[in-house]
């Protein structure tokens, strides 16, 4: 069974807390992918980057 994400937060530096329908977390850090500019360019902005939420198409 695939794990759902549930929740995500986003924290300083540039890191997004996952969290999985199991209860498990994760810390991603997008910095390395913002940095690489192009599409994730505008994640630069702390502003933009902390309205990060999970986007349900069901």
């Amino acid at each position: 069974m695939p794990y759902i994400t549930t929740r995500v937060t986003a924290e300083s530096n540039y890191k997004l807390r996952l969290t999985y329908s199991n209860g498990s977390e994760i810390i991603v850090d997008f910095k390395p992918i913002i940095n690489q500019g192009g599409v994730f360019a505008p994640l630069s902005d702390p502003n933009f980057f902390f309205t990060s939420k999970i986007r349900r198409r069901w």
